[in-house]
C-alpha cells in the first residue's frame, strides 16, 4: 500500500524567528488539515512559540507545536533531534494538560545533549553558537558514542517507564506510516516542523556565523 497522505513541510528561508511557531500551531489546529502526526527535529538551543486567543502563550524547544490541538494524536520528536533531556523533563511537567492522555514518541537514533556538551562549546566555539550543547551532541553521535543515542539514555528510558513518552524504532516508524501497516491507514496528513532557517545553515554563504547542520526540510 503506497502512502496517500499529504505532508506539509513548514520551512523557514531566512534567519529565523520569522513566525513558525505562530503558523505551525494554527496550521495544526486548523480542522481542515486534519493533521493526524506531527513532526521536529529541534535541538535546544531555539524555541517556537504559539499564543493562544485568551493570550496563554506556548514555547517549546522539543515538543512539536502540535500539542496545541489535542486532536493529534501522534507527537513525534525525530531522528535528526538533539534532546536536552532536562529541557525536555520541563516541557512534559509545563504542558502535560495540553498533552493530555498523548505520549510523545521520540525517535530511538536522536541525539541526547549532555552536559559535557554544553561545557566543550562553551571552551571551544567562539562564534555562532548559542552553547546548548546542540552541535556537540551532534558530533558525539557522528561517532557513533552510544551516550550520545537517545534509545540508549536511561533518563528517557525512566520517562517512558512514567508513561511520558515513547522511544520508537526508527527504523520502523515512519515505514509503518508510509504503508499503512502497524495500524495506521497510510493515509495520515503529517505536519513537519522545520527550525531555525535556511539562512543558518552550516554549509550556507554565513560560515562560520551558523548553526551546528543545515535548516532545510531533509
Amino acid at each position: 500500500m503506497a502512502y496517500s497522505g499529504k505532508i506539509h513541510i513548514v520551512y523557514d528561508g531566512m534567519w529565523g524567528s520569522c513566525g513558525k511557531g505562530k503558523f505551525c500551531g494554527t496550521f495544526a489546529r486548523n480542522p481542515k488539515f486534519n493533521i493526524k502526526i506531527c513532526v521536529n527535529n529541534n535541538t535546544p538551543n531555539a524555541g517556537h512559540t504559539f499564543v493562544f486567543d485568551d493570550g496563554r502563550k506556548v514555547v517549546t524547544r522539543h515538543l512539536p507545536l502540535g500539542v496545541v490541538n489535542p486532536n493529534i494524536p501522534y507527537l513525534v520528536i525525530g531522528e535528526s533531534a538533539g534532546i536536552d533531556v532536562d529541557v525536555l523533563s520541563e516541557e512534559l511537567e509545563k504542558y502535560k494538560d495540553l498533552i493530555g492522555e498523548r505520549k510523545i514518541y521520540i525517535c530511538d537514533r536522536a541525539a541526547v545533549v549532555l552536559d559535557s556538551d554544553k561545557e566543550m562549546e562553551r571552551k571551544s566555539l567562539r562564534t555562532g553558537s548559542t552553547f546548548k550543547g546542540s552541535g556537540a551532541a551532534l558530533v558525539g553521535k557522528i561517532m557513533r558514542d552510544e551516550k550520545h543515542i537517545a534509545g540508549n539514555d536511561e533518563r528517557l528510558r525512566e520517562l517512558e517507564r512514567q508513561g511520558k513518552i515513547k522511544i520508537i524504532n526508527s527504523k520502523t516508524f515512519f515505514p509503518c506510516v508510509y504503508n499503512g501497516l502497524g495500524g495506521f491507514r497510510g493515509n495520515e496528513n503529517i505536519l513537519v516542523e522545520c527550525s531555525q532557517g535556511d539562512a543558518l545553515s552550516l554549509n550556507g554563504p554565513n560560515f562560520p556565523h551558523t548553526t551546528s547542520r543545515d535548516c532545510g526540510p531533509s
